[in-house]
């Protein structure tokens, strides 16, 4: 049997309605990783207008670098 490992996500909300959506969507990832089938750590990072408001940038090079060394990025779109 493999061993579980920690799937690293980062989570790149964004703007306007995307943080509100972001939540409900991590809910389901809560939710369905409590069945025991895998685990999860999320990376938050900004993005889009956020990330002008935040950085002068919609997509930093911050934000770039952990979309590269995590196992995967989630986004609103």
């Amino acid at each position: 049997m493999q061993e579980n490992k920690t799937a690293q996500i980062a989570v790149l909300a964004g703007d306007y309605i995307g943080p509100k959506m972001m939540a409900a969507g991590l809910k389901v990832l809560q939710a369905v990783s409590k069945e025991g089938r895998f685990e999860y750590k999320i990376h938050e990072e900004p993005f889009g207008g956020a990330a002008i408001d935040q950085a002068g940038d919609p997509l930093p090079q911050q934000t770039l670098e952990t979309c590269q060394q995590s196992d995967g990025p989630l986004s609103i779109k």
